[in-house]
């Protein structure tokens, strides 16, 4: 949610966090928003542990994470392919 969070570049998301942590009717108001929004999404990771979060999204999703990230003609694929 828009400055709750500490790399907000909101400039009055400092202002909106000490004003949530000094009132505690806030702080519920701003938690209840914020739950909400967090049950209308599909997939929620962190920015901390990416790789972690990639794969849950995937695993989610039913896809595979092996393999070069686009389509690509198989001539194509064997140029990036690991070696062994």
């Amino acid at each position: 949610m828009l400055g709750l969070t500490s790399y907000s570049r909101w400039p009055d998301a400092g202002a909106l966090r000490r004003c949530a942590a000094s009132d505690g009717g806030a702080a519920r108001r701003l938690q209840a928003a914020a739950l909400g929004r967090l049950a209308g999404l599909a997939h929620v990771g962190l920015t901390e542990r990416l790789q972690e979060s990639v794969a849950s999204l995937a695993a989610s999703m039913d896809l595979r994470m092996g393999g070069p990230a686009w389509k690509a003609r198989p001539a194509a694929r064997a140029c990036c392919a690991p070696r062994q």
